[in-house]
Protein backbone atom coordinates (compact mmCIF):
# COMPACT_ATOMS: atom_id res chain seq x y z
CA UNK A 1 0.00 0.00 0.00
CA UNK A 2 1.12 3.74 -0.75
CA UNK A 3 2.42 5.35 2.07
CA UNK A 4 2.35 9.15 2.95
CA UNK A 5 5.68 10.77 3.84
CA UNK A 6 5.22 14.09 5.45
CA UNK A 7 6.25 14.70 9.20
CA UNK A 8 2.61 13.41 10.18
CA UNK A 9 3.15 10.60 8.20
CA UNK A 10 2.92 7.83 11.28
CA UNK A 11 -0.62 9.01 12.11
CA UNK A 12 -1.50 9.32 8.49
CA UNK A 13 0.33 6.02 7.62
CA UNK A 14 -1.02 4.29 11.01
CA UNK A 15 -4.64 5.26 9.79
CA UNK A 16 -4.23 4.17 6.42
CA UNK A 17 -3.27 0.49 7.95
CA UNK A 18 -6.34 0.67 9.98
CA UNK A 19 -8.54 1.25 7.28
CA UNK A 20 -7.09 -1.50 4.98
CA UNK A 21 -7.93 -3.89 8.29
CA UNK A 22 -11.26 -2.27 8.43
CA UNK A 23 -12.04 -3.12 4.73
CA UNK A 24 -10.04 -6.20 4.48
CA UNK A 25 -13.05 -7.44 7.46
CA UNK A 26 -15.60 -5.73 6.07
CA UNK A 27 -16.11 -3.86 9.87
CA UNK A 28 -16.88 0.08 9.39
CA UNK A 29 -17.68 0.82 12.52
CA UNK A 30 -14.82 3.37 13.26
CA UNK A 31 -14.49 4.23 9.31
CA UNK A 32 -16.07 8.20 10.80
CA UNK A 33 -13.57 8.18 13.29
CA UNK A 34 -10.71 6.92 10.91
CA UNK A 35 -11.44 9.74 7.61
CA UNK A 36 -11.34 12.19 10.16
CA UNK A 37 -7.99 11.22 11.43
CA UNK A 38 -6.83 10.75 8.05
CA UNK A 39 -7.94 13.62 6.83
CA UNK A 40 -6.32 15.86 9.69
CA UNK A 41 -2.69 14.62 9.37
CA UNK A 42 -2.01 15.20 6.08
CA UNK A 43 -3.49 18.57 6.34
CA UNK A 44 -1.75 19.32 9.37
CA UNK A 45 1.06 18.89 6.87
CA UNK A 46 0.28 21.09 4.30
CA UNK A 47 -1.10 24.18 6.23
CA UNK A 48 2.57 23.79 8.57
CA UNK A 49 4.36 23.56 5.29
CA UNK A 50 2.64 26.73 4.02
CA UNK A 51 2.81 28.47 7.48
CA UNK A 52 6.67 27.63 8.15
CA UNK A 53 7.35 28.67 3.84
CA UNK A 54 5.51 31.71 4.57
CA UNK A 55 7.56 32.90 6.75
CA UNK A 56 10.38 35.12 6.40
CA UNK A 57 13.71 35.84 8.55
CA UNK A 58 13.02 38.94 9.14
CA UNK A 59 9.21 39.70 8.90
CA UNK A 60 7.15 42.42 7.74
CA UNK A 61 7.67 41.26 4.10
CA UNK A 62 4.49 41.68 1.88
CA UNK A 63 3.99 39.17 -1.05
CA UNK A 64 4.88 41.31 -4.69
CA UNK A 65 4.03 40.16 -7.64
CA UNK A 66 1.20 37.99 -9.06
CA UNK A 67 0.26 37.23 -5.21
CA UNK A 68 0.39 40.74 -4.06
CA UNK A 69 -1.55 41.64 -7.52
CA UNK A 70 -4.06 39.28 -6.85
CA UNK A 71 -4.17 40.07 -2.71
CA UNK A 72 -5.07 43.72 -4.30
CA UNK A 73 -7.60 42.34 -6.87
CA UNK A 74 -9.83 40.53 -4.37
CA UNK A 75 -9.46 42.07 -1.30
CA UNK A 76 -8.88 45.93 -2.17
CA UNK A 77 -6.02 46.58 -0.61
CA UNK A 78 -3.21 44.19 1.38
CA UNK A 79 -4.25 46.29 4.43
CA UNK A 80 -7.95 45.07 3.85
CA UNK A 81 -6.80 41.24 3.39
CA UNK A 82 -4.46 41.33 6.87
CA UNK A 83 -7.37 42.17 8.54
CA UNK A 84 -10.14 39.77 7.19
CA UNK A 85 -7.27 37.12 7.50
CA UNK A 86 -6.60 38.41 11.50
CA UNK A 87 -10.10 38.35 12.06
CA UNK A 88 -10.95 34.84 10.71
CA UNK A 89 -7.83 33.40 12.55
CA UNK A 90 -8.76 34.86 15.71
CA UNK A 91 -12.31 33.68 15.23
CA UNK A 92 -11.37 30.12 14.76
CA UNK A 93 -12.66 27.94 18.53
CA UNK A 94 -9.65 26.05 19.55
CA UNK A 95 -7.09 24.75 17.41
CA UNK A 96 -7.05 25.85 13.90
CA UNK A 97 -5.80 28.27 10.66
CA UNK A 98 -6.94 30.98 8.55
CA UNK A 99 -6.48 30.53 5.11
CA UNK A 100 -6.00 32.19 2.08
CA UNK A 101 -6.86 29.99 -0.37
CA UNK A 102 -7.58 30.16 -4.30
CA UNK A 103 -10.87 28.97 -5.29
CA UNK A 104 -11.09 27.58 -8.76
CA UNK A 105 -14.73 28.05 -9.51
CA UNK A 106 -14.81 31.97 -8.66
CA UNK A 107 -11.54 31.79 -9.55
CA UNK A 108 -10.37 34.30 -6.98
CA UNK A 109 -8.78 34.29 -3.83
CA UNK A 110 -10.63 33.75 -0.63
CA UNK A 111 -9.90 33.72 3.15
CA UNK A 112 -11.23 30.61 4.86
CA UNK A 113 -11.20 29.16 8.93
CA UNK A 114 -9.89 25.82 9.12
CA UNK A 115 -10.76 23.97 12.13
CA UNK A 116 -8.10 21.32 13.81
CA UNK A 117 -6.50 21.22 10.24
CA UNK A 118 -8.82 20.42 8.33
CA UNK A 119 -12.62 21.24 8.82
CA UNK A 120 -14.64 23.76 7.26
CA UNK A 121 -12.41 24.55 3.98
CA UNK A 122 -14.12 24.20 0.59
CA UNK A 123 -13.22 21.11 -1.48
CA UNK A 124 -11.28 22.39 -4.46
CA UNK A 125 -9.42 25.23 -2.83
CA UNK A 126 -5.88 25.25 -2.85
CA UNK A 127 -4.17 26.95 0.18
CA UNK A 128 -1.81 29.70 -0.21
CA UNK A 129 -1.28 31.18 3.16
CA UNK A 130 -2.02 30.02 6.77
CA UNK A 131 -2.12 31.78 9.90
CA UNK A 132 -2.14 30.26 13.48
CA UNK A 133 -3.90 32.81 16.70
CA UNK A 134 -1.34 35.40 17.19
CA UNK A 135 0.88 35.56 14.14
CA UNK A 136 0.18 38.04 11.67
CA UNK A 137 -0.05 37.91 7.96
CA UNK A 138 2.11 40.63 7.61
CA UNK A 139 4.92 37.95 7.53
CA UNK A 140 5.12 36.36 4.36
CA UNK A 141 7.84 35.61 2.62
CA UNK A 142 6.75 36.17 -1.49
CA UNK A 143 8.92 33.98 -2.72
CA UNK A 144 7.45 30.60 -1.40
CA UNK A 145 3.25 31.60 -0.64
CA UNK A 146 1.39 29.26 -2.40
CA UNK A 147 1.40 25.89 -3.82
CA UNK A 148 2.22 24.88 -7.76
CA UNK A 149 -2.21 24.73 -7.78
CA UNK A 150 -2.53 28.40 -7.46
CA UNK A 151 -2.52 30.63 -10.82
CA UNK A 152 1.10 31.55 -11.51
CA UNK A 153 1.78 33.34 -7.89
CA UNK A 154 4.11 31.81 -5.50
CA UNK A 155 5.19 28.50 -6.73
CA UNK A 156 8.11 26.66 -4.70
Amino acid sequence: MPSITPPTSKGANDTLEQLAESRDRGQFGTLVGLEKTLAFNPSGHVLHSIFWQNLSGDGGDRPDGALGDAITEHFGSFEAFAAQLTTATAGVQGSGWGVLAWEPLGRRLIVQQAYDHHGNVGQGSSPCWSSTPGSTPTTCSAATSGPTTSPGFGTS
